[in-house]
């Protein structure tokens, strides 16, 4: 595949490069709100992100990338979590990274081991869109409730719904796009057939919304 861009990380490290929040029953959209761009100088943004939550404290760590495609508008590509970005573009408009455009994100380092994840608090995610369920999906909330009963932490709760899912369904290796569904949710679910990384990904979030556990769609490398 050619290549789309170059990191220098001293981690190795998920690359983000978009949140998805909102589900409508047909498609994600994005609240931009959590990212608020500004320039800073002539060809220069500084970035933030409005997401950090628990990882208040959590050491830093940079990372530079050094873009080799245009991304799609809104894709500002990070470690995770990110805290800011100082972005060098060509470009007018900050929200769009062009090719030849570098950048310097600094992220959390956050902390994914089991005691961390056990007491995490959902509490540090405020935000109603991170529970939000489109109506209707018939059954979702029973069927939760049905997978989650007698876990007591949101990383059991999230660990039943992944086994759930990858024990009765199957991955759809001939399906010409990855990135797309190949039905709605609730027949997805229903149904009990094969499907995309995209079914998985959006099948998880919203069983774990229904279980109260906040959660959003990511994609990226």
């Amino acid at each position: 595949d050619p290549l789309v861009m170059q990191v220098r990380s001293p981690v190795l490290t998920y690359w983000r490069g978009r949140v998805f929040d909102r589900f409508d029953g047909d498609g994600w959209s994005t609240d931009l709100d959590l990212w608020a761009p500004g320039r800073r100088r002539s060809g220069s943004y500084a970035i933030g992100f409005q997401e950090l939550g628990a990882l208040q404290g959590r050491p830093r760590y940079s990372q530079i990338y050094f873009l080799r495609q245009s991304a799609p508008l809104n894709i500002v590509f990070a470690g995770y979590a990110p805290v800011t970005a100082s972005v060098s573009s060509s470009g007018d408009d900050a929200s769009r990274l062009e090719e030849g455009s570098v950048y310097r994100v600094i992220s959390a380092l956050p902390d994914f081991g089991p005691d961390a994840l056990t007491g995490a608090d959902p509490r540090t995610w405020t935000h109603a869109r991170y529970y939000q369920i489109p109506d209707p999906i018939p059954d979702l909330r029973d069927l939760a409730r049905r997978i989650t009963t007698g876990a007591y932490t949101d990383l059991e709760r999230t660990r039943r719904i992944v086994t759930f899912l990858g024990g009765t369904y199957a991955f759809d290796t001939e399906a010409p796009d990855d990135m797309a569904l190949t039905a709605p949710p609730s027949q997805f679910l229903e149904r009990r057939a094969a499907g995309t990384s995209m079914d998985f990904a959006l099948a998880t979030v919203l069983l774990a919304r229904a279980a109260g556990i906040p959660a959003r769609l990511a994609t990226g490398y």
